[in-house]
């Protein structure tokens, strides 16, 4: 078995530690968790997790997608109450997907 936080397996873009690092890592997962979020254009903005889905894989070295609440970017979507938030479903982690956009990363993923 590999020392604290040395990789013990490589598994696509993900790569499984050690138990110890297994349980911090999903501490991090909770409901309202801050991340960002890059839209379908590569805007990123400050989104809040509402769900996650497929935590049970964390152990395996798998990255959870999830649920998303944002605030609009287009300033037309506000009114007397502020601006209007959207929401974005099954959205993957940035290791997850090919294209510029549609996916969460970490704040301090941030280039």
């Amino acid at each position: 078995m590999g020392r604290k936080n040395e990789p013990l397996a490589i598994h696509g873009n993900n790569v499984v530690h050690s138990q110890g690092r297994i349980v911090m890592e999903k501490e991090k997962f909770k409901k309202g968790a801050h991340v960002i979020y890059v839209d379908s254009l590569g805007r990123p903005q400050n989104g809040l997790v509402q769900i996650w889905h497929g935590l049970e894989g964390i152990e395996r070295g798998n990255i959870p997608c999830c649920n998303i609440l944002v605030l609009s970017l287009d300033e037309l979507k506000e009114d007397t109450y502020g601006r209007q938030s959207e929401h974005y479903t099954s959205v993957v982690h940035k290791s997850s997907q090919p294209a510029h956009g549609f996916y969460w990363m970490w704040p301090d993923e941030v280039k």
